[in-house]
């Protein structure tokens, strides 16, 4: 037992551990962690359920396998671009998101803007656009 103890001692000679930076950059990156390993797990399903590999996957998205080992880990701090080629690759959502409203209260008049609405045009400040009732009362925009 003790020669086993010696070389313990030996191999560890000169090494500095880490964990508690490591267990500090782990509490400080734990919602974003959070997220990462939940998108992982999808990835994993995604991949068995459509029957494709890690490697096949990369080339769909056009990255390194490498790459896609990391993601599928869940310890990467993904992009919106990644995450959009991960869902394109893999036919499936990731992410939603929620339309904001400012006050309960306002809700009912107000429409949900879609991308698809805007044909280019850049509002600030504001995800929504309000209404008003026509004449045949149907909404129409302001």
């Amino acid at each position: 037992m003790a020669k086993g103890l010696e070389r313990l001692v030996e191999l560890s000679k000169g090494q500095v551990s880490t964990w508690r930076q490591e267990a500090e950059w782990r509490e400080t990156n734990k919602e974003w962690l959070k997220h990462s390993a939940q998108i992982a797990v999808q990835v994993l399903f995604a991949i068995k359920d459509k029957g494709i590999t890690q490697k096949e996957l990369a080339l769909r998205m056009g990255v390194s396998p490498q790459y896609v080992n990391k993601i599928v880990k869940g310890s990467e701090n993904l992009s919106l671009e990644t995450i959009s080629k991960i869902e394109q690759a893999l036919s499936i959502s990731l992410i939603s998101i929620n339309t904001y409203y400012p006050l309960p209260e306002l809700k009912p008049l107000l429409v949900p803007m879609k991308f698809s609405q805007i044909n280019s045009t850049i509002l600030k400040d504001r995800d929504y656009i309000p209404y008003t009732e026509s004449n045949d009362n149907k909404p129409k925009a302001a």
